[in-house]
């Protein structure tokens, strides 16, 4: 019989999740603002990683909940895989809808 089993170092597990803050609630941009502007405001740090901001990833985006008005949900992973989420609304200030003729 062959009895193997795996143990867990408990010390190397970080249960410490990392921040993700904004300075805007509301972020309101133009639609002719590149893509990383829907970043602005936003800073990610951890107890062990530091400085996180530049990992920060969209997870979601809704529907417009509004003309012009969106759900953005932000994740952020430390290297322990924590996670912290961040949701805000986003409004593209200058946003036309589609004409169909």
């Amino acid at each position: 019989y062959r009895f193997t089993h795996n143990l867990v170092d408990w010390r190397t597990i970080n249960t410490d999740f990392p921040t993700l803050t904004c300075s805007e609630e509301h972020l309101q941009i133009s639609v002719n603002e590149p893509p990383e502007a829907i970043f602005r405001g936003l800073q990610a740090s951890d107890a062990t990683d530091g400085d996180l901001t530049g990992q920060i990833m969209v997870a979601s985006m809704s529907h417009f909940i509004e003309p012009g008005i969106v759900r953005v949900k932000y994740v952020v992973f430390d290297s322990y895989n924590n996670s912290a989420t961040l949701t805000r609304l986003l409004q593209y200030t200058d946003y036309k809808p589609p004409v169909f003729s």
